[in-house]
């Protein structure tokens, strides 16, 4: 386009010397097919220069919106139905004004129900397209039956015969107010983080634009001052009024190529251009949402029409430097000039900016969890000289930040921040643990690690095999101290040598036998011999473990004592009388030994031959007798307390 062109001065003529595009940053070409596409389009866009002069964030209402035959029929239909005027109470008090219509607060009086009632104003009441767009917006709104879009009450018609669209009255702010006072977000709805709050919003607007465009309508004129926000935090999207059809089907009206409409600010390309809308021009309002939440203004903010019209043709509003990297991506992919390059559709964006919510809790999570993390390196480097309830801390502490790294990684699993504090928090667990010998709760930690350091692996298997080893030493000695270890083969021995050594002394005295030195050395040679074969006949089981070797090599030096405590007394010419005696007082020592050493039940035992061999000496003639009742004490007990029965049960405890 040449400079000569007539049109094209016509077009550019007085427009601001600083273009947008004089900086080198939009493409040369980019640049000449706008001013072309804004000389084509000026006839069309001068007519609303004043408006937008006045008010530009005002909607731009096509000249000959939505006048067709279907909209005639409906409105005859409508006047034939009419309603009593009794059914329907109008004040004067206004909630709103726009630019097709006025909104007043009315009752159904048959329902007692507060309502709004929009009507047309006072300016366009005479005008036939004028009712027949709020039919319009009415069959749309009515058609939208979702949780987001004003439920439709009723439709009916005024005294002179005018169209009314009787809806729920709404009780809120404008989402505009809302964006402007993060202290009223936190004050009303108890939101501690308001962009989160605004970015829930906005996914509610996408759910009720996606609903609208899967039953074949495109809204056109999506704003911050077209969503409602209730007092319990209900979303709603107003003013259908310029909407038109997605495809063949709708009782709604193609999209004249032509015919522009919407928000100068907010309109996308193609709409100043006058191509045909599509699902993804309302992406691109949608984007015109997000920005305008990070930005305080829409994203083609100005002075004057042109100028306006010349940042939407070039679609690149500037992005702040601080925004969220996740988020502006998300805004510029919805801006996008081609709309090719937008997101398909709403649902599209609204997953987009949902994953990015999920990031946004997901690093809140994880900056909680690193200060969790701090207080737990802390609390590990004190854990040697601290008292319990310091300990027990660290384990709690170590409870929280491992949780708040979790649950960021569950909201985004590819959190390298929660990733690595966790593996962190698991490290510095591992190293307190191996520090405290608990090799087995280190290798556990351990393995929750994502990855986990080859030199700390290392010293967790060190520990492991080091902790296996004394595990293995410690099952090795309690095994050979376990008196439970062939208990049955033992307590029948034991009832074998009770009868010997109690009948024996008793057959003794019953005879009355004699003292001779070849009886003293006999006794214990036959007790040994005896001790031999019953050994014999069970060693896998009376030598299965150090307990029963050290039983059986007792009971073995105790007669080996006796015979050579005899030799020594026949050597030294004791008295063969006092020499017999004499044999208790050894038994009763070498009894106390193993009260000590291996059964305190043996105390009995122990304490029945001092008795005894203090009534031998007083009574030598009873010594036999005094040694079988000794036998008694010593066996009796020990058998009662070695029977298998007790030692199932101590080992059931």
């Amino acid at each position: 386009m040449s400079a000569a062109d007539p049109k094209a001065s016509a077009a550019t003529e007085g427009w601001p010397e600083d273009r947008p595009w004089s900086s080198g940053e939009v493409d040369p070409e980019l640049a000449a097919e706008v001013e072309k596409t804004l000389a084509e389009r000026w006839t069309d866009l001068d007519s609303y220069a004043q408006t937008v002069a006045d008010r530009p964030s005002a909607t731009i209402v096509p000249p000959k919106h939505l006048r067709t035959t279907a909209g005639r029929r409906a409105l005859a239909a409508v006047k034939v139905a009419q309603a009593p005027a009794e059914r329907l109470e109008v004040a004067e008090d206004v909630l709103g004004v726009g630019g097709m219509s006025v909104v007043r607060k009315g009752k159904q009086t048959a329902l007692r129900r507060e309502v709004a009632v929009k009507e047309l104003p006072e300016k366009s009441r005479k005008q036939e397209h004028a009712a027949i767009e709020l039919l319009q917006e009415a069959w749309i709104t009515g058609r939208l039956e979702h949780p987001n879009v004003v439920p439709v009450y009723d439709l009916t018609l005024d005294a002179e015969g005018r169209p009314r669209l009787v809806m729920k009255r709404i009780e809120g702010e404008r989402w505009t107010e809302l964006m402007r006072d993060p202290e009223l977000v936190r004050e009303r709805f108890g939101a501690s983080d308001a962009m989160s709050w605004h970015l829930g919003v906005f996914m509610q607007v996408c759910h009720a634009i996606h609903f609208a465009h899967e039953r074949g309508v495109i809204h056109r004129d999506i704003k911050p001052d077209n969503v409602m926000v209730g007092p319990y935090g209900e979303v709603y999207v107003l003013d259908w009024g310029i909407a038109v059809a997605s495809g063949e089907g709708s009782v709604l009206p193609e999209h004249e190529g032509t015919s522009i409409a919407g928000t100068p600010p907010y309109m996308a390309p193609e709409m100043i251009e006058g191509r045909k809308v599509t699902l993804r021009t309302d992406v691109y309002l949608l984007g015109g949402l997000l920005y305008e939440l990070i930005t305080g203004k829409p994203p083609h903010y100005g002075t004057s029409l042109k100028e306006i019209a010349k940042k939407v043709l070039i679609s690149k509003p500037p992005i702040p430097p601080d925004t969220e990297p996740e988020l502006a991506a998300v805004i510029r992919r919805a801006l996008a000039r081609n709309p090719a390059d937008r997101f398909a559709d709403a649902e599209t964006l609204r997953r987009a900016v949902q994953e990015l919510l999920e990031q946004r809790e997901a690093r809140a999570l994880a900056q909680a969890a690193l200060a969790d993390l701090d207080r737990l390196e802390d609390l590990a480097a004190a854990a040697h000289t601290a008292g319990e309830d310091e300990r027990v801390e660290v384990y709690d502490v170590f409870g929280a930040c491992r949780f708040g790294f979790r649950a960021a990684l569950a909201r985004d699993p590819e959190s390298t921040v929660a990733k690595r504090g966790l593996d962190q928090a698991m490290e510095t667990m591992v190293e307190l643990e191996l520090a405290r010998g608990n090799a087995g709760v280190a290798a556990s930690l351990l393995a929750e690690m994502a990855s986990a350091p080859e030199a700390l692996s290392e010293r967790v298997e060190e520990a492991r095999a080091a902790e296996a080893a004394r595990r293995a030493k410690l099952e090795r000695i309690a095994f050979h101290h376990d008196r439970r270890v062939a208990t049955r083969p033992r307590w029948y021995v034991l009832w074998l040598l009770a009868v010997v050594w109690v009948v024996v002394p008793v057959g003794q005295w019953l005879l009355g036998a004699e003292l001779s030195w070849s009886g003293e050395f006999t006794r214990p040679l036959v007790y040994c011999a005896l001790l031999l074969v019953l050994l014999a006949w069970k060693t896998k089981e009376l030598t299965a473990n150090l307990f029963n070797r050290q039983l059986w090599g007792m009971a073995m030096t105790i007669f080996g004592a006796e015979l050579v405590f005899s030799g020594g007394q026949w050597l030294a010419g004791l008295p063969l009388e006092a020499s017999a005696i004499q044999d208790l007082a050894i038994r009763g020592i070498a009894i106390a030994a193993l009260a000590i050493f291996i059964e305190p039940v043996l105390w009995i035992g122990a304490a029945a031959s001092g008795v005894a061999f203090l009534l031998a000496n007083r009574f030598p003639e009873y010594r036999h007798l005094a040694t079988a009742v000794t036998n008694v004490f010593v066996m009796g007990p020990l058998l009662w307390s070695w029977r298998p029965a007790r030692m199932q049960e101590r080992e059931r405890q």
